[in-house]
């Protein structure tokens, strides 16, 4: 009709469209076959659940994990919510996406964006969380000179099974659930703290937890073997 309407004469209305064309035995060349929206959003839940589980399995740092926790919880709650209301977010977004736009628009480039910087922006703080720059031997020389401390955030039987002579015990499971009074009668708070634990991902969290108190705490980065290597004297065992 558009065509006529426009001036055309000669206009053949194709009954059945490309299935017909197909049926009857003529040439049909088609694009790349595209992904159908539900099936996107399948994989995409999908794979923001597995990237979850696999965060709170295999990292280390309190935070960390309980991010990995919620980004499966959240994606399964609105898996749910999407099931009840027949209104999924996760599809809207999707289907505003350059690759399931016939010609990519300004809306959909601005949606994509937005979708990228909310990832930088949610996740980025998480994974970006820094150690300590300060050197080794300036942090030796500042527990020789009692202007720092040391402690180990591993777990009693951890501690039990060797630690450093110049390190003080605070397990992290117990330091997640003292409250600020309680610490005051066991840290200082005119010095740094320096915290240690295995492998370097603990004592970030345990790091977090007194700065958010008020301690200038730091973490090392450094495991448990790499400073006894470094010169870190392992206390003797009784």
């Amino acid at each position: 009709d558009a065509l006529i309407t426009a001036g055309f004469t000669k206009v053949i209305n194709i009954e059945g469209g490309t299935i017909a064309c197909e049926a009857a035995g003529l040439p049909v060349i088609r694009g790349r076959k595209s992904i159908s929206l539900e099936r996107q959003v399948r994989i995409s839940a999908g794979a923001l659940v597995v990237m979850g589980v696999l965060i709170a399995l295999f990292t280390e740092g309190y935070g960390i994990q309980m991010a990995g926790l919620f980004l499966a919880g959240f994606i399964g709650a609105g898996l749910v919510f999407a099931g009840i209301t027949d209104t999924c977010g996760m599809a809207m977004i999707i289907a505003k996406m350059p690759w399931n736009q016939s010609r990519p628009s300004k809306t959909s480039c601005r949606a994509k964006g937005l979708l990228v910087a909310f990832l930088v922006g949610t996740v980025g703080p998480l994974l970006a969380a820094t150690h300590t720059k300060d050197s080794l031997t300036d942090i030796q020389h500042k527990i020789m000179n009692q202007s720092a401390i040391l402690i180990d955030v591993r777990e009693p039987k951890e501690w039990s099974s060797g630690h450093l002579a110049l390190a003080q015990s605070l397990p992290l499971s117990e330091l997640r659930t003292t409250t600020d009074n309680k610490l005051n009668d066991r840290l200082p708070d005119n010095k740094i703290i320096y915290c240690h634990c295995l492998s370097g991902g603990r004592c970030l969290e345990a790091s977090r937890i007194l700065t958010s108190y008020g301690y200038d705490a730091r973490a090392l980065q450094p495991s448990y073997s790499e400073l006894i290597d470094a010169g870190f004297t392992q206390a003797t065992r009784k």
